[in-house]
């Protein structure tokens, strides 16, 4: 077989080509408002999707992107679409992407799509194109739960595997969304309250653990700024009751050693040895953490 030409479509792989043809046939069928979803694990994947409908030399359905830098931004996501669909007339995709952590993508996109599904009976009057939301798969339940009237218009749902080994896509530049955020990278400690609140009466255990999740982060912003006594009685009035309401000891003893580094670098050196010692040290020992029980002595001496 000869080598593919550099302009040929191979970075999806097969079966992504063939997602991707059906969608693209999906979109030049349509006449009205439509929902789609287009789904990957694999952040560039997705990329390369909107790259392409972007760049279509298509006329029957030109393309445009709604590219939101933080996820909390997506709370204005369907003013934006009302915006862009003043501006043009002819039926188009309207393409909507957003960057950062797992976390604070559910939430965001949470808040988007309760949005979206309250103003649908304008949005399917007034914005005669076809919105493609772009994300994780985790997007196609959140919305069917979330917006379930929105769902119940016409709608697709696009699933991208990951690309094969040789499709030459790198991951490097967005290897920072699979870690935790470095302290040089925090937002501000409001913005991850703002998220948080999105879980409040949440009943599903794992948006509780994504609130502690992103409330943990407001502490650490608290600490970021010197403002170690907001970040104390962050950790210790909610984040703690939260951890221990949910059950969830290892992110309990994660709490308990960031309030003895509080405590340490306020000079409270007794207390901070304490909670080490007899709270959270022994929660590593029962679920056999060897690393995080390794790090925790190391601290206690």
């Amino acid at each position: 077989m000869s080598p593919a030409k550099k302009s040929e479509p191979v970075a999806l792989g097969p079966k992504g080509e063939e997602q991707f043809d059906l969608l693209t046939s999906a979109l030049e069928l349509g006449d009205k408002f439509e929902l789609f979803l287009i789904l990957s694990e694999n952040r560039l994947v997705r990329d390369e999707v909107l790259r392409r409908l972007a760049t279509s030399k298509q006329e029957t359905l030109p393309a445009r992107i709604l590219e939101y830098d933080l996820p909390s931004k997506l709370k204005q996501l369907v003013e934006d679409l009302i915006v862009t669909s003043d501006e043009f007339s002819p039926r188009q995709a309207l393409i909507v992407t957003a960057h950062g952590y797992a976390d604070e993508l559910r939430a965001g996109w949470q808040v988007a799509l309760r949005l979206l599904n309250e103003r649908r009976n304008m949005l399917i009057q007034g914005v005669p194109h076809a919105i493609l939301l772009t994300g994780p798969p985790w997007l196609a339940e959140l919305c069917a739960g979330v917006s379930p009237d929105l769902w119940s218009v016409r709608s697709h749902v696009f699933l991208f595997p990951d690309p094969p080994p040789d499709a030459g896509l790198s991951d490097d530049s967005y290897r920072r969304f699979d870690r935790n955020p470095y302290q040089h990278e925090l937002e501000s400690p409001n913005y991850y309250i703002e998220l948080a609140e999105v879980f409040r009466d949440s009943k599903h255990d794992e948006e509780k653990k994504l609130r502690i999740e992103l409330l943990s982060k407001a502490s650490d912003a608290y600490r970021l700024r010197g403002d170690w006594t907001a970040a104390l009685n962050l950790l210790r009035s909610v984040v703690g009751p939260l951890c221990n309401e949910l059950g969830d000891v290892r992110s309990r003893a994660v709490t308990l050693g960031k309030v003895a580094d509080i405590l340490y670098r306020r000079g409270e050196l007794d207390e901070a040895l304490r909670i080490r010692q007899e709270e959270e040290l022994p929660v590593y020992e029962k679920i056999g953490d060897v690393r995080e029980r390794a790090v925790t002595l190391g601290k206690v001496a």
